[in-house]
């Protein structure tokens, strides 16, 4: 080791009083530079002692391969000390011995881990080799081989020769398998809790199969909360591992309530009544009733799932809705009957066959009109964002009428809509949301007040009354449209742990042929709290010919 000590270290060495330093570091760059300032730091309230900064750059270098690394000591102001750190020649791997040897040396997980393993000729990183023997531990752990373990595992190091010698030799001994289920305290039927299980009896154990297995649980809606437990100490000579399940019964009844207000439409408030078991079966049913001034509504639902329970359900539904607001008066009620499956992890599908009766009023129209709507519906809902912190989800659909089908008109609906949102930091992300409709027939009169589209306020342009953008007739009263579209973007800041503030910029119309862009902009603020969420909006409409400030509140959960 080489030093150079000028006339400020004499003084410094002589001197009994411990003054406090900024150490800087140059001469090396990256991680190298980074992990010596981080052991330099317990240095900084002490007199400079070169054989400590020996000390801390050695213990900075070494994980990396560097083992005679030389340093220079300055100090350009008083508080400051530079260390120029000359890293010198690398430690290469001379010998790398990796064998895994038993059952696991035929599994490809294990290849695939052993193509990321050092090789002869790398520069030596303790950091990847103690990693590599923690992933080949956690691998076998997570895929069965319990009695796995490592006949030999040394790193040897030969400064003098700048070489370095690993070896690593791990025995995994037999894969064990998973053995029978037991379920416990479950009130839905064996057979339909078996059946959505991820493996079968004799299959080779995987910690993740478990996993999956009670997500899926989880997801059915039946259960408070789920236990598997892998009985290994009641293994077997096939080496099969007894699996209990042990569960704990939702309750039969689960209210929610949610209210909010706006400035157009007033106070609202909604009740959601729903059975997740409603028989042992795993029938569900759930109710529920939506209430403002201008708008009431009644939903009935009832769903019965196949043997693939996660996968495929039937349902039927049921709603009637009343709606007096602005130029729109009506009363709906429609039937849905509906066959759901999944297409994969991500994508599922809807069948479905509606009939609607509405008697209504919309603008000076007045008629009653029936429709059977026979539908399809893909959603996207992705469990793992895209790339990084960004996830997304769409909900598109396409369904028709016939006159000769049960309807008074002919159409072709296509709806859909499709929401993004990005964490740039853990303290901003970004929201955009986008809606579509089209309705393709050859007289949008024919057409009920609900199958046509509005547009404005919460959820679509805010700064405008709700659905208060629309085609208007002759004596200026909004008929609804064939056509509508809606791109929404959120810019949010974290101001205080769940409390986020931002601003927004939404644009959109509703029309029949020729849109005219309505432009909305303000400033948003939410309380994400998992007991009362609460969401405010103040918006102004850029296009509106108010200068009125439009607010937008929403108070607990809103279905």
């Amino acid at each position: 080791m080489v030093f150079h000590c000028r006339w400020l270290f004499f003084l410094l060495l002589v001197s009994s009083q411990a003054l406090s330093f900024d150490y800087e570091v140059s001469g090396v760059s990256g991680e190298l530079r980074k992990n010596i300032a981080y052991h330099l730091q317990p240095l900084q309230h002490k007199s400079i002692n070169t054989r400590a900064v020996k000390k801390a750059v050695d213990s900075a270098l070494h994980p990396y391969g560097f083992y005679h690394s030389t340093f220079e000591l300055s100090q350009p102001s008083p508080n400051k000390v530079r260390v120029n750190v000359q890293a010198g020649e690398p430690i290469l791997i001379a010998q790398a011995d990796i064998v895994i040897s038993g059952s696991a040396s035929v599994d490809d997980d294990f290849h695939r881990l052993l193509d990321e393993a050092p090789i002869v000729g790398d520069v030596l990183n303790h950091k990847k080799y103690d990693t590599l023997k923690s992933n080949i531990q956690s691998l076998a752990l997570k895929k069965g081989y319990f009695d796995g373990a490592f006949s030999s595992a040394q790193m040897e190091v030969s400064p003098s020769q700048n070489t370095a010698r690993l070896t690593l030799h791990f025995e995994s001994g037999e894969r064990y398998k998973f053995g029978a289920i037991t379920l416990l305290d479950s009130q839905i039927e064996e057979e339909r809790v078996l059946g959505m299980k991820t493996f079968s009896q004799g299959d080779s154990f995987d910690s993740h199969l478990l996993s999956e297995y009670q997500a899926r649980l989880a997801e059915s809606g039946w259960y408070q909360n789920i236990q598997l437990s892998a009985k290994y100490e009641e293994v077997n000579d096939a080496f099969e591992i007894p699996i209990d399940v042990r569960v704990t019964p939702r309750a039969k009844n689960r209210v929610q309530l949610g209210a909010g207000y706006a400035s157009s439409t007033g106070v609202r408030g909604s009740m959601r009544w729903e059975q997740p078991w409603y028989n042992d079966k795993g029938h569900s049913f759930e109710s529920q009733v939506q209430l403002s001034v201008p708008e009431q509504s009644l939903t009935l639902g009832y769903k019965v799932p196949t043997a693939e329970v996660m996968d495929n359900y039937y349902g039927v539904k049921f709603r009637v809705k009343h709606l007096d607001y602005l130029d729109t008066l009506s009363l709906t009620s429609d039937l849905t009957f509906e066959k759901f499956w999944r297409i994969d992890q991500d994508w599922k599908s809807t069948v479905y066959l509606t009939y609607l009766y509405e008697n209504y009023q919309q603008a000076s129209q007045t008629d009653q009109t029936q429709l059977t709507l026979p539908g399809i519906r893909f959603q996207y809902e992705p469990e793992k964002p895209l790339i990084g912190n960004l996830s997304h989800r769409h909900d598109y659909s396409v369904e028709f009428s016939e006159p000769h089908l049960l309807s008074d008109s002919r159409v072709l609906r296509v709806i859909g809509s499709s929401n993004l949102s990005w964490l740039i930091s853990p303290r901003n992300r970004l929201s955009v949301r986008a809606s579509m409709g089209a309705n393709i027939t050859d007289d949008i009169s024919e057409l009920p007040s609900s199958l046509r589209f509005f547009a404005g306020g919460e959820g679509s342009i805010r700064g405008y009354k709700y659905d208060s953008i629309s085609p208007t007739d002759e004596s200026g009263e909004l008929t609804g449209g064939r056509y509508m579209a809606a791109l929404g973007m959120d810019i949010q800041t974290k101001l205080y742990k769940s409390i986020w503030g931002g601003a927004f910029f939404d644009i959109g119309d509703a029309y029949d042929s020729k849109v005219d862009w309505k432009r909305g902009v303000g400033v948003s603020l939410g309380w994400e709290s998992k007991f009362l969420p609460i969401q405010l909006a103040l918006g102004k409409g850029l296009d509106s010919t108010s200068d009125r400030f439009r607010v937008h509140l929403t108070l607990g959960a809103q279905f």
